[in-house]
């Protein structure tokens, strides 16, 4: 079984799409995709940018990484 995600730009259109082999876990692809967006924000040019998602498992280890100081190897 696979998993994976894509990244859509305002207009639509498939910027990137990704899938993995069944023993990826989701925290794993969850915090792959806030990887590749933020690496797509720092490929193009723009002011302003929005990620979206509902990946709260990578998102509050990411907030507590910078209170912290200590990551997971993933983040």
């Amino acid at each position: 079984e696979y998993s994976g995600f894509s990244m859509i730009s305002e207009n639509g259109s498939l910027v990137r799409k990704f899938r993995s082999l069944g023993f990826v876990s989701i925290f794993t692809l969850e915090a792959m995709a806030i990887l590749c967006a933020v690496k797509e924000i720092k490929r193009v040019e723009g002011e302003r940018f929005t990620i979206f998602s509902d990946f709260k498992s990578v998102i509050v280890a990411l907030a507590n990484a910078k209170v912290s100081g200590r990551t997971s190897f993933l983040i």
